[in-house]
């Protein structure tokens, strides 16, 4: 199996490395690299810089002498950050209570759906017990979340977007806080919406979606909930998601319900030459027949607007109020020059982001090969 740069190729999955052993065992491995096949001064000096063993200047100098593949720095950026991020992070004390990195472990988790984490660095405290980058801890939103802080963890970014954020990781820490911020949301439009999204499939998230919107006032102006639901229950009967995904609208709904998805079908440019010169919805049209998953993504399209528009939706508070204190940010990409940079958003940042529902379905190859193979997800947008 090729080496990627992860974790998982340094070793590490599952343990809990003291600081100084880690950063020998990323240069050991670095360091017995076939330099044909890898950058191998060029990752090393990336370890030493960031633990700051060299200048820039000297950084400089190797990034300048350095040609990258394509591939070599995706996954230097996607992988290796997640390799470096914990020295980077520690040594520069960047979080405010990493003051002396012999103190510090770092621990990976071995399983990749653990919730928004992809690395921890423990401290350990004057009461001997460790504790995982407990940055900002005054700030009001830490309030009766002591006891998560010991398991607060960092989520790897890289470049100038990062992953949407599951509906259920997002309710998934939020509930470990078991305090205030969790019962600001109890029974909110958000942590109701998230829960349809993280309870329903792909393809019927964003038509319950709508519908938990429509009757929450929050969308007005749009296709019925009756005709909605209608085609939930379709995508529920059975069968495989990309057969009932291809049916007709015609072959599910009634002329009138098919009238009724005007407003989708107009919301949507794409999908406009479903509307004939009288204003009327078409099922078929130059070539083209209108499908169940046309409406879906369609659909979905359109909660990302509302997300972004709406003054009645609050997930950005939601998001901020479930990882703040608990997630931390550490962004890393690679410029023209192949020098890094390194950014980070703890608390203060986090309590101050935007961001948006948004998946990567689409209306053409994507939907018709792979049907609604993504879920609609939180997008961070970081100041």
């Amino acid at each position: 199996m090729a080496f990627e740069y992860k974790p998982k190729d340094f070793g590490f999955s599952g343990k809990e490395i003291a600081f100084e052993q880690y950063v020998k065992t990323v240069k050991s491995v670095v360091n017995k690299l076939s330099s044909k096949d890898h950058p191998v001064r060029y990752m090393m000096s990336l370890v030493e810089h960031a633990n700051g063993e060299i200048s820039n200047a000297d950084l400089k100098k190797v990034c300048d002498a350095t040609k990258l593949s394509t591939a070599q720095k995706n996954n230097i950026q996607k992988y290796f950050a997640e390799v470096v991020g914990p020295i980077w992070s520690t040594q520069n004390n960047v979080f405010g209570d990493t003051p002396n990195p012999k103190k510090c472990f770092v621990f990976h988790p071995s399983a990749a759906n653990t919730p928004l984490t992809d690395y921890e660095v423990r401290i350990v405290g004057s009461d001997g017990k460790k504790t995982a980058h407990a940055r900002q801890s005054t700030k009001k939103k830490l309030n009766e979340a002591n006891s998560a802080m010991r398991s607060m963890r960092i989520s790897a970014k890289s470049g100038t977007t990062t992953n949407t954020v599951k509906a259920k990781d997002i309710l998934s820490v939020l509930r470990e806080r078991n305090g205030i911020n969790e019962k600001n949301w109890k029974g909110s439009v958000e942590e109701q919406l998230l829960e349809v999204i993280a309870d329903s499939s792909t393809s019927v998230g964003p038509l319950s979606g709508a519908i938990l919107l429509t009757q929450k006032k929050v969308i007005t102006n749009y296709t019925p909930t009756t005709t909605l639901q209608k085609l939930v229950d379709t995508l529920s009967s059975g069968g495989t998601a990309k057969t009932l995904l291809g049916k007709s609208v015609d072959t599910v709904l009634n002329d009138k319900e098919v009238q009724s998805l005007k407003p989708i079908v107009e919301a949507e440019k794409s999908l406009n030459h479903f509307i004939n010169n009288k204003g009327k919805v078409v099922t078929h049209s130059n070539k083209d027949s209108l499908i169940v998953g046309y409406i879906c993504v369609a659909v979905e399209r359109y909660l990302q607007k509302i997300s972004q528009k709406s003054d009645k939706l609050e997930l950005d508070g939601i998001f901020s109020d479930a990882i703040g204190g608990i997630i931390n940010y550490v962004e890393f990409t690679i410029d023209s020059s192949n020098f890094p940079k390194w950014k980070y958003y703890g608390m203060k940042e986090l309590n101050n982001i935007d961001g948006y529902l948004r998946s990567k379905n689409s209306l053409s190859t994507r939907l018709a090969k792979r049907g609604m193979a993504d879920s609609l997800g939180f997008q961070p947008v970081f100041k």
